[in-house]
């Protein structure tokens, strides 16, 4: 597992999402897993698919249960708001307390941009959370269970994941602007290294965003359609 992270640094946040912290000495990646109960098949992909953005084997995932998927995406959301924007949210307003009084205003604007990103990846997050993952994995309990009371159930929830993959929104659209503001119209500051760490995260997000959209656009969206049809909802 060491030799993992030495050999990529930024999938440090991913490992820990499956529950794993350092100073796990020199287990390998199987006893860690084994000892947390995680599935090493899906670590392994959810990893590899990280590591190499060319790298996504729909197959494999498609045999993985919805709810292991979802369970995943659902601490990536809790990363994303809990973590990389607050983080980002101190450094820009420890940056507007640091700038020149006649820069302010610009600074501002840069502050405003990202607090609108930030309402509207929250607003994606929270309707996926609270409508999409739970009506996906009360699907994937009525295909399983083939009962009465589940497909009733499901057909009462009156959502559909096609309405989902129609309204999937780019939220990493907004990211690249902001990204491209501060590079390009940023007010010289004596504040580089604080700006650099700002964009640093920004990159590190966008990343994490893409991946996090594979996911659900080449693995749950399919696999989930596929259920929706076979029980006709």
């Amino acid at each position: 597992m060491a030799d993992l992270i030495l050999m990529n640094y930024q999938l440090l946040p991913v490992i820990n999402r499956f529950g794993i912290q350092l100073g796990f000495g020199e287990k390998t990646i199987e006893q860690i897993c084994n000892s947390k109960n995680i599935d090493i098949n899906f670590f392994v992909e959810i990893v590899n698919a990280f590591h190499n953005e060319d790298y996504l084997p729909e197959k494999h995932f498609q045999n993985k249960s919805l709810n292991l998927i979802i369970n995943y995406l659902e601490k990536s959301h809790d990363y994303f708001i809990n973590v990389k924007l607050k983080n980002i949210e101190q450094m820009v307003d420890e940056f507007v307390k640091k700038c020149c009084p006649e820069e302010v205003q610009k600074i501002e604007l840069i502050r405003n941009f990202f607090n609108e990103y930030k309402k509207e990846l929250i607003t994606h997050i929270d309707h996926e959370n609270t409508v999409v993952y739970p009506y996906t994995m009360l699907l994937e309990r009525a295909f399983i269970s083939q009962k009465k009371e589940d497909v009733e159930l499901l057909k009462k929830y009156k959502y559909s994941i096609n309405k989902y993959a129609s309204e999937h929104s780019d939220v990493e659209e907004k990211i690249f602007d902001l990204k491209n503001i501060i590079i390009k119209y940023i007010p010289e500051t004596q504040e580089t290294d604080l700006c650099n760490h700002i964009l640093f995260d920004l990159f590190e997000l966008e990343k994490d965003l893409i991946n996090h959209q594979r996911i659900e656009e080449k693995v749950l969206i399919p696999k989930a359609i596929k259920m929706e049809n076979s029980i006709s909802v």
